[in-house]
């Protein structure tokens, strides 16, 4: 069985550039949470846990299924909400693919607070971009 790897597959994406680039791509989905604050923080490490045990769950109910991919890196943006230096916000993303459903993702965040008492995962939602609709990301 062949895996699907997401990275590879979407190089322009991913890959970095010497300067700030347009992405225009097919709608990604990401299973996210948000944070605030220190990015150094055990809540932020626990998040991050939380995170990728979904998503290792929901990769190993399609493996089961005959349909393998390689778990990415993790991805955060960063922004600030106010002028505080205290005042950051981040969303933790792992991309999915696409044929990963809202119900997958469900039964994922089930299975990883059942089996490994993760309660953190309970505030996993499936995040969108779509930049044919939304602004277009732009990387650095």
């Amino acid at each position: 069985m062949e895996k699907l790897d997401l990275t590879g597959l979407y190089k322009t994406y991913i890959s970095i550039t010497a300067t700030p680039e347009i992405v225009d791509s097919k709608p990604i989905r990401f299973l996210s949470l948000t944070d605030e604050g220190d990015l150094s923080s055990d809540v932020f490490l626990q998040k991050i846990r939380a995170l990728y045990a979904t998503a290792y769950a929901i990769k190993f109910k399609w493996k089961q299924a005959g349909r393998d991919f390689i778990v990415p890196k993790l991805e955060v943006l960063r922004y600030r909400d106010g002028k505080n230096a205290g005042d950051w916000r981040s969303r933790l993303l792992i991309r999915v693919p696409e044929y990963v459903t809202e119900y997958d993702m469900q039964k994922g965040i089930e299975c990883v607070m059942a089996n490994m008492n993760i309660q953190l995962a309970a505030n996993i939602k499936m995040h969108y971009i779509n930049t044919h609709t939304q602004t277009p990301i732009i990387k650095h």
